[in-house]
């Protein structure tokens, strides 16, 4: 291997862009190291890049094998103005920005089996235009900030950050935006692992990645590439660089994908990331993508609320119920993303959210009762099916009017912009009912009436669907889409 012991801006600048004949140029062999202990390049070799190409015309350049060490960015590609690049089996650390950077006019390249480790910025940055980026079975890890950044910055030559997905491409940034694989699922079952997702911001959206390949890698996270997954969710999950390759796929023709291939026993299934590459010819790889979704997980707590009216207490003994009662046969409460939570020294959380009363006192015939049932989707994939199935008791009797505000309109639903929803009691459009067992039926999966006093009545109110999916809180900065309540009154025989 041949050490580069020039001193200049450039280590070694590859330029044919005044060659009449062009032939082919091969950098290979190389190390090439600014000789500076840390990471302030500036003086010696590469104060700025260990390797730049300005190469113009249909020139083609093969970048292997070489080790570049302790530059300001490893391997700089500047205006080739179409010429197609091969960046293979190099090792570039410690440089001061990016391992590789790619700026405006880059297009064509193929970046592979590469080793590319802590820089201080981003492993490799595509700026600001650059398309037909390929980049494939690299090693990237313990860089300062995400393995790979797509921005849309224009010379700048710095790292942007991840960019959560968006569900379409954008041609101001590098490699189209291209968007990254959402992993919804990761299973081991022996030493064979699934993954199951989509690309793209949801399943709406991801036909427009129909077929793209999918390369799996084990995940480095060093606990600076967190973010939000899609634009605007506030989470802040992390995004793990590429560290190791597993394994390839490919997605459908509606940008799903469900790959199963082996991996080592013990294998952790969570510990993944992914990225995507179109199939078009377009060769756009995307960013590193989050770690495996969590599955959804619905807790749903009852409460008795008011009693003839009264919010506060039980008037018939003073009973409080505008207070948090914790549950000591659930932990369902305790979890810490209800609204208006907060610790009180106790495992989990209480909250100001989920008030009433578990045990509400004497009660007599006449009575009206009003019953809350709270729910959260505590897990962090979206719940897209979710109903409430209550059966009454025998001594109860289902008030048909909820208030005053329109007739046969029993059963509130209150989403997490607290607007009420008034829910017509029969089998209509609207999303609640009062029915019966048997007509509610599977739907409900109600056990066999073995406990005593129970009614035939049901109350069945659809909390989460297809069209309404019910978001998980795990993530996110708060969990105000994640929750929810209904209320519906009955009347004591």
């Amino acid at each position: 291997m041949r050490r580069a012991s020039r001193s200049s801006y450039e280590s070694v600048v590859l330029n044919a862009s005044n060659v009449t004949i062009v032939k082919d140029l091969k950098l290979t062999n190389n190390e090439i190291t600014s000789g500076v202990s840390d990471n302030s390049v500036t003086t010696g070799a590469c104060i700025r890049s260990g390797i730049t190409t300005a190469t113009g015309g249909t020139l083609r350049t093969t970048i292997e094998n070489n080790y570049l060490h302790k530059c300001a960015w490893g391997i700089e590609m500047n205006g080739s103005n179409g010429a197609s690049a091969t960046i293979f089996k190099n090792t570039i650390d410690t440089t001061k920005n990016s391992g590789i950077m790619m700026n405006s006019g880059e297009k064509n390249h193929t970046i592979e089996l590469n080793v590319i480790s802590r820089s201080l910025g981003a492993g490799i940055v595509i700026e600001g235009g650059p398309t037909g980026i390929k980049i494939t079975k690299n090693s990237i890890y313990r860089n300062g900030s995400v393995g790979i950044d797509l921005n849309d910055h224009i010379a700048a030559y710095l790292s942007e950050g991840l960019t959560p997905n968006n569900g379409s491409l954008d041609n101001t940034f590098g490699n189209q935006r291209m968007n990254y694989p959402v992993i919804m699922s990761s299973v081991v079952t022996g030493n064979l692992l699934r993954v199951k997702g989509f690309i793209g911001k949801d399943i709406t959206t991801s036909k427009a990645f129909a077929n793209a390949n999918l390369e799996f890698f084990i995940a480095d996270d060093d606990g600076n590439q967190n973010g939000e997954v899609f634009v605007g969710d506030l989470r802040n999950k992390p995004h793990g660089e590429g560290k190791t390759y597993l394994n390839s796929c490919a997605a459908d023709a509606n940008g799903e994908f469900d790959c199963t291939f082996t991996v080592a026993t013990g294998f952790n299934s969570r510990n993944i990331t992914a990225t995507a590459t179109t199939t078009d010819g377009s060769n756009n790889t995307s960013e590193f993508s989050a770690s495996p979704m969590l599955r959804a997980n619905v807790l749903m707590i009852k409460r008795i609320t008011a009693i003839n009216g009264n919010i506060l207490k039980n008037p018939n003994d003073d009973t409080p119920l505008h207070e948090f009662v914790e549950d000591p046969t659930s932990t369902h409460d305790n979890n810490c993303s209800w609204p208006l939570s907060y610790d009180n020294g106790t495992p989990g959380c209480i909250n100001d959210y989920t008030i009433g009363a578990i045990d509400a006192g004497k009660v007599q015939p006449g009575d009206e009762i009003e019953y809350t049932i709270y729910y959260l989707n505590a897990g962090e994939n979206k719940a897209f099916q979710g109903r409430i199935c209550d059966r009454l008791n025998t001594n109860l009797t289902f008030q048909p009017n909820f208030d005053s505000v329109s007739p046969n309109t029993g059963i509130v639903l209150v989403e997490n912009d607290g607007v009420p929803k008034y829910l017509t009691n029969g089998a209509d459009s609207d999303r609640g009912q009062l029915t019966t067992a048997a007509l509610a039926g599977a739907n409900c999966n109600l056990a066999a009436n073995t406990l005593p006093n129970l009614s035939d009545n049901v109350v069945v109110v659809d909390i989460a669907s297809t069209a309404n999916p019910l978001i998980g809180s795990i993530n996110q900065v708060n969990s105000t889409v994640s929750h929810g309540y209904i209320r519906f009154k009955v009347k004591v025989k």
